[in-house]
């Protein structure tokens, strides 16, 4: 069974019916669900971290809409930022920002601008075929003027309420990409490496007078550090007024440290500990030799001062302080009122002035760093430390801690106000919240917004010489100050745009915008909000949904969380889905260089994308968990799910074809022109205790999927799934199997019972195309391409078409969603439907509870079976229940499940033949003992598995009906002559006739020992059946 080529022949069928766009038209406009989507980058080709978040934006809206929602999907693409700069970087063989410069920046932005697009037509080849319906021909991109002018206004309104500033802190600046970086961006790429570990010698110029020194020794301070590049910046010694502090005589030293790491540094007979000991307040404003030449001269620098954030945990007591590399270290220099030296640049290299390693990176000048303090007599001592380290999330290289100049949201002013506004949210799963989400926000710092990057949104903000500023929200508004028309609001376009006013000229700023920030303004550009949409944007938002990975939690959420707190005082969404990473199957990322995961496109192209969606929606990945993918889930779901359900709606169309044969027909083929499958709202009439329990199992699936969809709890929703489908095959579709075949049966064969047969199969029939009907579309959302398959088969039966008619191409149906406004008339798709109506009088508990019993007290006597080694075809005399009392129709189903003659409430006897199983208060017994008669019937029941199989090598469907030749021995013979009825029946055999005719092609089978001959015959009319009109595998 080809399912990805059914997937491909379902998605053209999609095209041409416009199906996505009827089911959003076809909703009314005044009962929106809005769904933001996050934009991705086209740098690169989809893979699982993409898709798993794309499924789940497919299943909730697809949800919605059979809710009667109307449901808009509007893609975007992120364009702007150090992704796309990066990847041209590369390709240009560019290495660093000048240059970019020497390169030119129209030129350069120009080719990012050419680059966004690369991929868009291969995602929109992978999103079609996992399923996905999201207008991306009309899909929005951030580098659009519309969308740029929406980010200056969503600029200007937080400027003009005061949450914006421009300012000098430390940040994590990449030096690679010449940027800093915001706090959240800095928390995607922490990775661990092995840094130098040391711990350096200051010589005091002043020494404490509470402590009596030994005379001609040296006194050191020392102070431990991981980023030795950091001192030839260093200007102070911080230590913690209220600490204890040892003098400790070394020898040939005197070492001043923290009395609680004494031990850490002079354990063992290393040192004595000279008494009293020192306060740290007593440390104060002594003076010490500086490390490096370069800046001795520093006002103020090179002196002892306080601090609170010095701990006893680790080092020395003592910390080293480089105002220019630490927001700690930048407040004493602030404090302490001095010129901060800034001895490296923005792109990590030490300055000119540090004239030992001028020009070196910094990071791979620490191991000469070191030597030459070791050299100089300035290092005590030298170890490694494997530590957490930041990264640049997009250039991978380390990351520094930077004092520069940057423009700021106020978040820590808005911190009360995004708390409060979290509690409104309502997060899948509840925990982040309070967790990830919530304590992210009682910890956020102000966002770092600018770039000093190229291939962005300009900030908006022109400045005269005398620092005073503007800032521009909107292309008229720069128009009417400048004088000009602008059409692209980009760097290399923007920059060359002054201002006169007031007599003074105005020049833009060089910075571009943080892509997160654009992102973050996705709601407002992606309608061009306020300049255009302004009333329809107004009484649609926040949005009703959003979801994205847990990474998000610190990066697209917060943006969006953050914006729409100071710009409308509310949150931005009301209902968030938070997945977790699908790593490789080993635990590890996945890795196109280890090559440990399969390609997206080979599960797609060999199970199907329903298979790969119902996976991950079916796993604990959609509550922010970690995935291992594994494919065999994926081959699980396609053989326990996909083909089950596959082979059970080709077991019922069989059957339904036979029944709308018209015409005389040849007298070997079944005829019944006056049947009519159950219309599309048909309600269960049948008394079968099969058909109201699969009725009860159905509605009982209807509401609790429902529920699931209605908490956003995915897995919830499609857990229930798996059982339903085993249920459905494996007891409702097996032990209805010869009620389905009655009529077929009654034509053959004249009986007394035949009517009521009949009566009875056309119940089965109408039960099953009834919970097919529901069942395609509680799939719907999960599984579109399998609801479709199963919808279509069955719709296209409840019409009345014949077999003929109903194997036409799908695309000529008629009619349409638009006018199908008959709940009896079949819509073009079943993703124009309405979503099932739970009917909780069907839901019978107690009868649903009693089959359930019911098949426990089986699976018990399958288990006494498989002890007494007794295949199921061999009939047994009896089987005895204790502790469940079933009625007359349950015992019938155990009875036939278990292939016994009796079954009874009795007590059994505890020795042999009887074998007794218990699990509970349940006792069963079954009878083992064989006699001649139940080895007879067994080789019945052998003869039918035989011929039956000996049909469906011939190619044989149910409509035909042909004679059946044997040759055996004269005990099967004997056998077959006795039970000639039932085998004629059970196989669908004209006649059976007991020889084994000259030049007839056959097979010998075994059978119970035996060696026994099977013939199939030919139809009447002398035509051999052809292959082609088998019928599907049975799997159910």
């Amino acid at each position: 069974m080809d399912i990805p080529k059914k997937e491909q022949e379902i998605l053209d069928y999609w095209d041409q019916i416009n199906a996505f766009q009827k089911s959003v038209e076809g909703r009314p406009a005044d009962r929106r669900f809005v769904f933001y989507d996050g934009p991705p980058f086209a740098t690169g080709l989809p893979h699982y971290g993409n898709l798993l978040p794309g499924t789940i934006k497919d299943v909730i809206p697809r949800y919605k809409t059979m809710r009667g929602y109307r449901v808009e999907r509007r893609w975007g693409w992120d364009c702007h930022g150090l992704p796309v700069e990066n990847l041209l970087e590369k390709e240009l063989g560019i290495k660093d920002r000048k240059a970019i410069e020497q390169f030119g920046v129209a030129k350069f932005n120009e080719a990012c601008r050419a680059s966004v697009t690369r991929y868009v037509d291969e995602w929109k080849n992978i999103i079609r075929r996992t399923g996905r319906w999201v207008d991306m021909n009309n899909a929005y991109f951030t580098m659009d003027r519309a969308y740029m002018e929406s980010i200056w206004w969503v600029f200007g309104e937080l400027y003009k309420k005061g949450l914006l500033y421009e300012g000098r802190k430390p940040m994590h600046i990449c030096p690679r990409c010449e940027t800093p970086l915001s706090n959240f961006e800095v928390a995607l790429g922490y990775k661990d490496i092995t840094d130098p570990a040391i711990t350096v010698r200051f010589r005091l110029k002043d020494l404490p007078e509470s402590v009596v020194l030994p005379a001609n020794k040296p006194v050191y301070l020392i102070a431990w550090t991981t980023t030795p590049w950091t001192l030839p910046g260093n200007m102070f010694l911080a230590a913690h007024p209220a600490h204890d502090y040892a003098a400790v005589d070394a020898g040939h030293e005197v070492v001043i440290v923290a009395r609680a790491r004494f031990d850490a540094y002079f354990g063992g007979e290393h040192g004595t500990q000279l008494h009293p000991y020192i306060k740290g307040i007593e440390l104060e404003g002594l003076r010490y030799e500086p490390l490096f030449p370069y800046f001795k001269d520093r006002a103020g620098a090179f002196r002892v001062v306080m601090a609170d954030f010095v701990t006893l945990d680790d080092g020395t007591g003592i910390v080293h302080i480089a105002p220019a590399f630490g927001e700690d270290d930048l407040a004493i220099g602030e404090r302490e009122k001095v010129d901060i030296i800034q001895h490296v640049g923005m792109d990590g290299k030490l300055k000119d002035e540090v004239t030992d390693f001028r020009g070196r990176f910094v990071k791979s000048a620490d191991k000469d760093i070191v030597a030459w303090l070791k050299e100089q007599g300035h290092l005590f001592e030298e170890n490694t430390i494997t530590h957490s380290y930041p990264h640049c999330w997009r250039c991978d290289a380390p990351l520094l801690n930077y004092a520069t100049s940057s423009w700021f949201v106020n978040v820590t002013a808005l911190k009360e106000k995004l708390l409060a506004h979290n509690q409104e949210i309502n997060w899948i799963p509840e925990h982040m919240r309070d967790g990830r989400f919530g304590k992210w926000l009682e910890g956020a710092r102000d966002w770092s917004i600018s770039r000093n990057r190229f291939w962005g949104t300009p900030l908006p903000v022109w400045k005269a010489p005398d620092g005073d500023v503007l800032v521009v929200s909107s292309c008229a508004e720069l128009g009417e100050l400048s004088g000009k028309k602008i059409d692209d609001l980009h760097k290399h376009i923007v920059d060359a745009v002054e201002i006169q006013k007031d007599g003074k000229t105005y020049t833009r700023i060089s910075d571009v915008l943080d892509c997160w920030f654009e992102s973050g303004t996705m709601p407002y550009g992606e309608v061009h909000y306020p300049f255009e949409n302004k009333k329809d944007f107004d009484e649609h938002f926040p949005a009703d949904f959003i979801a994205e990975g847990q990474d998000q939690t610190r990066g697209w959420f917060y943006t969006l969380h953050v914006l729409a707190t100071a710009l409308f005082d509310r949150p931005a969404y009301k209902n968030v889905v938070v997945n977790g990473m699908v790593m490789a199957e080993d635990g590890k990322k996945m890795a196109k260089r280890l090559k440990n995961y399969p390609e997206v496109t080979e599960v797609l192209d060999k199970y199907g994308a329903d298979a790969l969606r119902f996976y991950l929606m079916n796993s604990p990945v959609v509550r922010a968990e970690n995935l291992n993918f594994s494919e065999k889930g994926v081959d699980e779901v396609y053989k326990k799910v996909i083909l089950i359900v596959e082979n059970v709606v080709a077991f019922w169309e069989m059957y339904s074809d036979v029944m709308l044969e018209r015409g005389p027909g040849p007298s070997d083929s079944i005829s019944s022109g006056s049947y009519r499958p159950a219309s599309r709202d048909s309600r269960m009439t049948s008394d079968h205790i099969l058909d109201r329990w699969i009725s009860a199992r159905t509605h009982e699936l209807i509401r609790d999927v429902t529920n699931a969809y209605e908490a956003y709890d995915l897995q919830g929703a499609t857990r229930p799934v798996v059982d339903f489908v085993n249920d459905l095959s494996t007891w409702f579709v097996r032990r209805s199997r010869e009620r389905f075949k009655a009529n077929v049966v009654a034509n053959v064969i004249a009986s007394p019972a035949g009517a009521k047969q009949s009566n009875d199969r056309q119940n089965a029939i109408a039960t099953l195309r009834y919970v097919l009907f529901e069942f395609s579309k509680v799939i719907a959302p999960v599984m579109p391409f399998l609801a479709e398959r199963m919808y279509q088969v069955v719709t296209r039966h409840s019409e009345g078409r014949s077999p003929e008619e109903s194997r036409q191409d799908a695309s000529m149906r008629t009619g349409s969603f638009a006018s199908a406004q008959d709940d009896n008339q079949a819509k073009e798709s079943v993703h124009l439907e309405n979503w099932p109506a739970v009917q909780e009088n069907l839901i019978d508990q107690k009868l649903l509870d009693t089959m359930q019993t019911a098949r426990k007290i089986v699976e018990l006597g399958l288990a006494a079976r498989m002890e007494a080694a007794v295949k199921i075809r061999q009939p047994l005399s009896e089987f005895r229940i204790t502790g469940a009392v079933l009625e007359e129709e349950f015992l019938a189903l155990v009875r036939d499940e278990l292939n016994v003659q009796v079954v009874s409430n009795d007590a059994a006897p505890l020795h042999a033949p009887w074998i007794m199983k218990q699990e509970g208060n349940i006792i069963v017994s079954l009878n083992t003992e064989m006699t001649e008669e139940l080895r007879e019937l067994g080789t019945v029941r052998e003869m039918v598995r035989r011929i039956n199989d000996a049909r469906k090598t011939a190619g044989l469907s149910i409509q035909d009906i042909v004679p059946i030749y044997i040759d055996a021995s004269e005990r099967v013979r004997a056998i077959v002559e006795k039970h000639r009825d039932t085998l004629t029946r059970q196989t669908l055999a004209r006649e059976i006739v007991l020889e084994r005719p000259d030049g007839m092609t056959g097979a010998e089978v075994e059978v119970d020992g035996e060696t026994v001959w099977i013939g199939v015959g030919k139809l009447k009319d002398g035509l051999e059946y052809k292959k082609e009109k088998a019928p599907p595998e049975d799997r159910t």
